[in-house]
């Protein structure tokens, strides 16, 4: 049974004698005084034993302070379980999820002064792999303690908070056919047998997008606009690299007109990410600026951090380096 536990390396032991008690009682004043870490943990994420992992993050995280760890629910998720332990006092607050559960804490994290720690164990875990956080639970556990904090850019889209990426069209297209059931099953593998089946049925439509200088607009299958992103993201590749503190946004829009050149120029991004150069294929354009509104006729699909979240049009902000997050030492 999952629920709300607080753990601490202080404990009470009735057997113990009175100076004992009072030598303890003296001990656990000590406790206010040290870190508070809070846990947001989503047992649903990934395809891993939610309980052996959860034993596993208790016994590794408890002789770093006053431990509490909350579980997500249908009914309870990330954010607010985070800003619960906000107000309590948190100074670590640990993602244990996926990349929802991470945009859930963050969401609530940005512009405080309390740290952000992942611990990834969802499908795919992108914004702790932009970050160079390890897939293992056990040296992402060694990393809250070992690792230094760094101050990262997130982005307000539309009233959401974002930490990687926003998709309009055939990314967004593509997730929408894909269930959370499939994606736990499957993992990678759903989404690279639903991208070829939507190749197949490519469509473009005109987008509108305005940095406040300039107003740039296509006739694109896929605008990707992105705050932090990987190799595996290689559709927002168009800059060659994506850095997650330069208070900007990447946006990278793709033009093709068939299945031929979509693939050219999904292979010219790969290239340009793999390289770290610019992508320079014809029918790919990149830019950067620091707030985009977007239009789109008809209205497309927006994905937002692998969450579908409504239709275009949408404005997407940078709020620089607004959040604190660990990561390790370079």
């Amino acid at each position: 049974m999952f629920g709300l536990v607080a753990l601490s390396r202080h404990c009470y032991f009735p057997w113990e004698t009175d100076a004992q008690s009072r030598d303890r009682e003296e001990e656990d004043e000590t406790v206010s005084k040290e870190q508070q870490i809070h846990v947001i943990f989503n047992p649903i994420s990934g395809q891993g034993d939610a309980e052996q992992d959860r034993h596993t993050i208790e016994r590794s995280l408890i002789d770093l302070g006053h431990l509490v760890v909350h579980v997500t629910s249908a009914e309870v998720g990330s954010e607010v379980l985070a800003q619960q332990a906000l107000e309590a006092g948190a100074d670590i607050v640990i993602a244990a999820g996926g990349d929802g559960t991470v945009s859930g804490v963050a969401s609530a994290l940005v512009g405080t002064d309390t740290t952000l720690g992942i611990l990834p164990r969802g499908t795919v875990n992108a914004f702790a792999a932009s970050l160079n956080i390890p897939e293992s639970l056990t040296a992402a556990c060694e990393l809250i303690g070992n690792g230094h904090t760094q101050q990262v850019d997130t982005a307000r889209c539309g009233d959401r908070t974002m930490l990687l990426l926003a998709s309009i069209g055939f990314e967004a297209d593509l997730m929408k056919e894909i269930d959370r059931e499939t994606k736990n099953r499957y993992g990678k593998l759903a989404i690279l047998v639903n991208g070829l089946k939507q190749l197949r049925e490519l469509q473009r439509f005109d987008i509108s997008v305005d940095t406040g200088e300039d107003v740039h607009t296509f006739a694109a299958s896929a605008l990707v606009v992105a705050n932090a992103a990987t190799l595996a993201t290689f559709l927002a590749q168009g800059p060659g690299e994506v850095d997650v503190s330069d208070g900007q946004l990447d946006a990278t829009v793709l033009k093709p007109e068939g299945q031929w050149e979509a693939l050219v120029s999904a292979a010219d991004l790969f290239l340009a990410g793999l390289f770290k150069r610019e992508a320079y294929h014809g029918q790919v354009n990149h830019f950067r600026a620091d707030t985009l509104k977007i239009s789109a006729e008809p209205p497309q699909n927006l994905l937002v951090d692998g969450e579908l979240v409504g239709q275009t049009p949408v404005e997407i902000q940078c709020l620089e380096r607004s959040l604190s997050v660990i990561v390790p030492k370079v």
